[in-house]
């Protein structure tokens, strides 16, 4: 959720949140939507638009099961792994 009242022109976190797979909430402004993806766009200081989004991705068992999957053990291990792996060069088990 990324639920910013200024310009974000980067969106680093949308990022972030995509690449693991992760349903992303945000303000529509400029440099968000411009992301593209799997991205719900509110009102910036929409807070009732913010939390009906929410709980229609909460409500949602495809979006759920997103969500559980980018965030097992095994997939954070994995990730983790592969990051120290690609700064350091392949880690010994």
């Amino acid at each position: 959720m990324v639920p910013s009242i200024w310009p974000e022109y980067l969106g680093r976190t949308v990022l972030e949140a995509q690449y693991v797979g992760t349903p992303v909430i945000a303000s529509n402004v400029r440099g968000i939507p411009e992301l593209g993806g799997d991205i719900f766009l509110v009102e910036p200081g929409g807070r009732e638009m913010l939390k009906a989004e929410i709980l229609k991705v909460l409500s949602s068992e495809d979006r759920k099961s997103k969500i559980n999957e980018a965030f097992t053990e095994e997939s954070v291990c994995r990730q983790a792994k592969e990051i120290y792996n690609s700064v350091y060069g392949h880690a010994s088990r």
